[in-house]
């Protein structure tokens, strides 16, 4: 029988400890990278989903201030994150891009107004006001558009949207291009024409970066009464004024969208959505407007003169730079 020798055992248990202390390290990084990689990716798409979308809720927020003149520019600091996961994955600066296709919408505005009018010496007189506004704009959507708010922005994947709905209504709808509301004296009427153009703009950093947009207002005018207005180089009081025809026309992908926005902001009569679109036209339960809806376009009209305590009429053209 053969005897062992003590150094034998020593050298097979330090190969044996050599193994499993390796053994140990393998499953230890693995477990590391298993966790760490996706938990630093994901918390670091987690929180550049939530500045930037602060940031352009700001944004979104300063385009409908009503502070907007004629070259004037909006800005806004864009927070860019970083994907990966250093030293295991390259970090990669966020990009965020501002697109503009070929418009995918139009939209126009015709109205009349007669408004009656006082000068300095209490004589009184009418004043005819018509306007004609065209617009055209880009339509991003993800998925099946139901509701529609023309002015909103949303990121996905490093792509800054200019989004015109979302897969689901809303309880909320966003700012419609008409409003309508109940005042002293009347109604109130607000027309707003927003358009979109330019070339396309890419910024890609670590960094947060600064995306401007230039603002060019080709009208804006309102008129309110018991208050002074400017008519035809003359200083007017207006005592009244009467909406004689309006037409808002938008044309696009998205008709039928607006037609769902518009229905549940001035629609009450308790009619679903589903039936309005079996219908080629539809009235306002509360005010003495039409909406005509014909494959892809949708007109608002007013049925007669319409009595308003205000009115105002915004065309806003904002130019991404």
């Amino acid at each position: 029988m053969r005897v062992k020798v003590r150094g034998e055992d020593r050298a097979v248990a330090e190969v044996v400890g050599a193994i499993l202390l390796f053994a140990v390290f393998i499953t230890l990084f693995t477990s590391f990278l298993v966790w760490y990689i996706p938990t630093t990716t994901g918390n670091n798409e987690v929180l550049y989903q939530h500045e930037t979308g602060n940031a352009f809720n700001s944004l979104v927020g300063k385009i409908h201030s009503g502070d907007l003149s004629t070259g004037s520019t909006v800005s806004q600091n864009i927070p860019l994150g970083i994907n990966g996961a250093p030293p295991f994955a390259a970090a990669v600066g966020t990009e965020v891009s501002v697109i503009p296709k070929y418009p995918d919408f139009n939209a126009s505005v015709t109205f009349d107004l007669t408004i009656g009018v006082a000068n300095s010496t209490g004589v009184s007189s009418t004043v005819n006001v018509t306007g004609h506004f065209t617009a055209q704009g880009i339509i991003n959507s993800l998925g099946n558009t139901e509701y529609v708010s023309p002015v909103n922005y949303a990121i996905e994947d490093g792509t800054l949207f200019q989004v015109y709905g979302t897969t689901q209504p809303a309880n909320g709808l966003g700012p419609l291009p008409l409003g309508i509301s109940n005042g002293s004296g009347g109604l109130g009427l607000q027309l707003g024409i927003y358009g979109f153009n330019g070339s396309s703009v890419t910024v890609s950093a670590v960094q947060p970066q600064i995306i401007n947009l230039i603002v060019n207002s080709s009208g804006h005018t309102d008129y309110s009464n018991g208050y002074l207005a400017s008519l035809r180089g003359k200083i007017y009081t207006i005592h009244n004024i009467t909406l004689n025809t309006l037409n808002y026309s938008i044309n696009g992908s998205l008709a039928n969208a607006w037609d769902y926005g518009f229905f549940n902001q001035f629609n009450n009569s308790g009619k679903n959505y589903g039936t309005v679109l079996a219908l080629s036209s539809w009235n306002f339960s509360a005010y003495n407007l039409r909406a005509n809806y014909t494959g892809s376009n949708l007109y608002i009209t007013n049925k007669s003169p319409l009595k308003l305590n205000s009115a105002s009429v915004v065309f806003e053209y904002l130019k991404v730079s």
